[in-house]
């Protein structure tokens, strides 16, 4: 027998006239203490509930103390509700019972346990029931009513939820911020509703805007009005910065992208440091005004990206020979090689052709360390390479296919993809692919040879 019929059986013999007193009080004591074994909480708190109702004293339940320290344990655990709640047997007087009763955790517990049932008018009981209760947790347990499928408790939860957007419980709501901005995602949530919350939120205290980007899993469009709401009342927040600066994020970094436009020169002159190109770019860009901006873009000469090299080229007050050697200067001294060798290569200037054909070689032979030559400044010394001595370096690179080098490698195949003599580039391809064994070079080469046969 299931809980409730066992405790059905027990008013059956309760009910009974005849039953003598004794006997009536056993039945309740062995039938309360068996649900309390075999049940969960919740269907001990519904069944205690019923027996008060029946018996108005407490004290005649015979074993509601140990019902009530089942209560008391189950306080502490309050937000774990078992998934299995949603299939209890509850009624509107269960609910009715439990509104009765003082403001307390169990209290709390149990509305919290009706409002996630699947009988709809329990469900909106349970919402009547939080919102008559003086504490603000009960206004957690109202977060999901917003997206109930029943159109009356989503109004219900919503309008008790506007009750409480006032100054004092703006820590509850930056508490709660994930939660919400996950609620905006779902279909049925009010999206006005979701607006004027997080206006709340954002407007109460613009300075709460840097805790919300230190909240995980927020989604863009959050934090970027958020950022637009913090920007709007604090322009000048190089602090904000300094967070970004010591948290390189990507989606934090490019969280900044829409609202550069809007930012001060200061904030645009920190982003010029950050690890999104994007942002570097659009910044670079915006700063074009600055008196400093020949500064800048003569900093941003060896950027790692082409596209805001080729900008610091153009507006730089340096002549191409002047800026080439400072990219020679900076290899020799073998600090900022790749985007100084890639720089060199996008001027075109062919006599320091010599220069990128050198650090094509493996590091070894040069007597340099590998990690001063990397893989990544023999991609770019090849390209660079290609761009100042392009017959040379399409002769090395059909020699040079199967090298160790991954990147390196990686660069070959994209140049040579792009060349037009298809013969000797397959046949150069299948002479290395008859005599190599590593995997990942077969592959490269197996990519550069289907896709000269399919073009």
């Amino acid at each position: 027998m299931t809980p409730y019929e066992q405790f059905d059986a027990a008013l059956a013999i309760l009910d009974n006239p005849e039953t003598p007193h004794d006997t009536r009080m056993e039945t309740v004591d062995v039938v309360m203490r068996s649900i309390i074994l075999e049940a969960d909480v919740s269907t001990c708190l519904i069944l205690k509930g019923r027996l008060i109702t029946r018996f108005k004293d407490p004290w005649n339940a015979g074993v509601l103390w140990e019902l009530g320290s089942v209560a008391t344990f189950y306080s502490l655990t309050i937000r774990d509700i078992p998934k299995e709640i949603r299939n209890v047997q509850v009624n509107l007087e269960d609910v009715a019972f439990f509104r009765t009763l003082p403001n307390d955790w169990t209290k709390l517990y149990m509305i919290n346990a009706f409002s996630v049932n699947r009988n709809g008018y329990i469900r909106e009981a349970a919402v009547d029931a939080m919102l008559e209760i003086d504490h603000i947790e009960a206004y957690t347990f109202l977060l999901p009513r917003l997206a109930d499928n029943v159109a009356n408790i989503r109004e219900k939860a919503a309008a008790g939820l506007r009750r409480i957007f006032k100054y004092e419980h703006r820590e509850f709501f930056i508490f709660l911020i994930d939660r919400i901005d996950h609620l905006a995602l779902k279909k049925r949530v009010d999206p006005v509703f979701c607006q004027d919350l997080l206006k709340f939120i954002f407007n109460t205290n613009p300075r709460y805007a840097p805790r919300i980007f230190a909240t995980p899993f927020l989604y863009p469009d959050t934090r970027s009005r958020a950022l637009k709401n913090h920007l709007s009342f604090y322009p000048y927040d190089v602090a904000l910065m300094d967070k970004f600066k010591l948290r390189k994020k990507s989606s934090e970094w490019a969280i900044l992208l829409p609202f550069i436009d809007i930012l001060t020169d200061e904030y645009r002159t920190h982003l010029l440091q950050c690890s999104i190109r994007s942002v570097r770019l659009k910044a670079l860009l915006h700063l074009r005004t600055h008196k400093d901006f020949s500064t800048m873009a003569t900093n941003a000469l060896t950027d790692s990206w082409y596209k805001i090299r080729r900008l610091a080229q153009a507006h730089a007050k340096l002549s191409h020979e002047e800026i080439a050697k400072l990219y020679l200067a900076n290899i020799r001294q073998r600090t900022k090689l790749a985007a100084s060798l890639a720089g060199l290569g996008e001027l075109g200037f062919t006599e320091y052709a010599g220069v990128a054909s050198t650090f094509l070689e493996d590091p070894a032979t040069l007597g340099l360390p590998a990690n001063v030559v990397s893989h990544k400044v023999r991609a770019a010394a090849f390209r660079a390479y290609t761009m100042m001595a392009p017959e040379q370096a399409y002769t090395w690179a059909l020699k040079n296919l199967s090298t160790s080098s991954a990147e390196l490698r990686q660069a070959i195949v994209s140049y040579l993809k792009s060349e037009l003599n298809k013969v000797e580039i397959l046949t150069a391809a299948r002479q290395h692919l008859a005599t190599t064994t590593d995997n990942a070079i077969r592959t490269s080469l197996q990519v550069l040879i289907a896709w000269h046969e399919k073009h």
